[in-house]
């Protein structure tokens, strides 16, 4: 039986597996002084000196990861239960650093066992709650929305300020 109350964070050993800690060490380099606090000089000017400070741990995470904004947050309990299905597949489908994503309901529909139907009107919930929009991209195939930013994104948004220009 499992348990309901834990003392410690039970998610914690599977953390342990996925991030590796690599322990570093720290070094500070400056001048050497002597006695008298003035700064030892030798034919090729200051003599530096190397000090080892300690170890600090140092943490390595390869998994992929997507930032959800809380402010906006509460804009998800607005959206219809095909949306926040269709929400979790466009959350997979974003790519780093890009702020659109190509949506095919078929390929949708078949990863999530959900009919073409059902894409579409969570795709239209996503819209009508500002988090994608439609994109023109000049191809009717190529069916793309974007992203809005303020909600999720994967990256850096100042990528994206940086990329655009103000209007």
């Amino acid at each position: 039986m499992a348990e309901f109350y834990h003392k410690e964070n039970p998610f914690i050993k599977e953390l342990r597996k996925q991030v590796r800690v690599i322990m570093r060490s720290r070094k500070r380099v400056g001048p050497i002084m002597n006695a008298d606090g003035e700064f030892v000089q030798d034919d090729n000017g200051l003599v530096m000196v190397t000090t080892h400070t300690g170890a600090f741990p140092s943490f390595e995470d390869d998994c992929e990861f997507i930032k959800l904004y809380i402010d906006n947050v509460k804009i998800l309990r607005e959206i219809t239960p095909a949306g926040i299905l269709v929400f979790t597949y466009v959350l997979e489908a974003s790519k780093p650093k890009q702020d659109i994503v190509y949506l095919n309901a078929a390929t949708i529909a078949e990863k999530l066992s959900i009919s073409r139907t059902y894409v579409y009107d969570g795709i239209k919930s996503l819209c009508t709650q500002l988090v994608l929009a439609r994109a023109y991209t000049g191809k009717r195939s190529a069916v793309a929305y974007w992203i809005n930013p303020t909600i999720f994104y994967n990256g850096n948004r100042q990528h994206l300020l940086l990329k655009t220009k103000q209007k």
